[in-house]
């Protein structure tokens, strides 16, 4: 699959830009820096102090991705029956006045109860630079790299909760509660937080043990089709506790 020559930076201008950005390749969320060559993506790479600062090898190909021809720039909706693939463009209004009207029949099935109670939308999957899922959690030498798991918060909802950067905290959701301690990071957008996986093996050390993360989704929420658990998406709240 190659790249469009229209969308080849002209390197005889060389106007140059570097912007601090996260990779949407996968929903890893790696920390980056995207370089710009006349306004076009030329590569990316990693930024170092990013809790997964890293660039893989999608990453690496992340040009011939972004300017793929296959790309798609607009909304489509399904215009035969599932499983068809058939599908129409739509406008950007009205996907997201459908999406919404969606929303409104979901609340009114379901009711709004849950969110002054939970008002934080949970996100979790991103893979650490010192482990691999569960794996590797018990390797000394890796283990100085992320010694405990950490749940990344904006610095707008820790300060509204009283939370400090390092703080105990309590990850907590319809399920359960979870200790991790705070990262508190513009890397998440307010309203949202990030929550390291990979906790609850029994070679694991005592932080990591009692920081499974699974304890606050939901294993009956999975998708349709590929019968896959919701990571992300879910509602939480973060409580700063009084632990060491």
């Amino acid at each position: 699959m190659g790249i469009d020559s229209q969308q080849q930076p002209d390197s005889r201008k060389a106007e140059t830009q570097t912007i601090v950005s996260m990779c949407g390749i996968c929903p890893g969320g790696c920390g980056v820096r995207a370089h710009l060559v006349n306004g076009q993506l030329d590569r990316i790479t990693p930024l170092e102090d990013h809790p997964r600062g890293i660039v893989c090898t999608r990453g690496v190909h992340s040009r011939e991705i972004v300017y793929s021809p296959d790309r798609l720039k607009h909304p489509l909706k399904r215009a035969g029956a599932k499983g068809e693939g058939r599908f129409a463009r739509i406008s950007w209004d009205q996907a997201l006045d459908e999406i919404a009207q969606r929303l409104k029949e979901i609340k009114a099935r379901y009711g709004p109860e849950l969110l002054p109670e939970f008002p934080l939308v949970f996100n979790s999957g991103a893979r650490l630079q010192s482990a691999f899922r569960s794996q590797h959690l018990n390797i000394p030498g890796l283990l100085k790299m992320q010694p405990e798991p950490n749940v990344l918060i904006n610095p707008q909802d820790a300060e509204a909760r009283g939370i400090s950067d390092g703080d105990r905290v309590y990850v907590k959701s319809l399920r359960g509660q979870v200790p991790f301690r705070a990262k508190v990071t513009e890397w998440v957008v307010p309203g949202s937080v990030e929550v390291n996986v990979g906790g609850g093996g029994p070679l694991q050390p005592e932080a990591w043990r009692e920081a499974n993360a699974n304890y606050l989704t939901d294993m009956d929420n999975r998708d349709p089709i590929s019968g896959f658990p919701v990571l992300k998406a879910l509602l939480c709240e973060v409580q700063k506790v009084d632990i060491p």
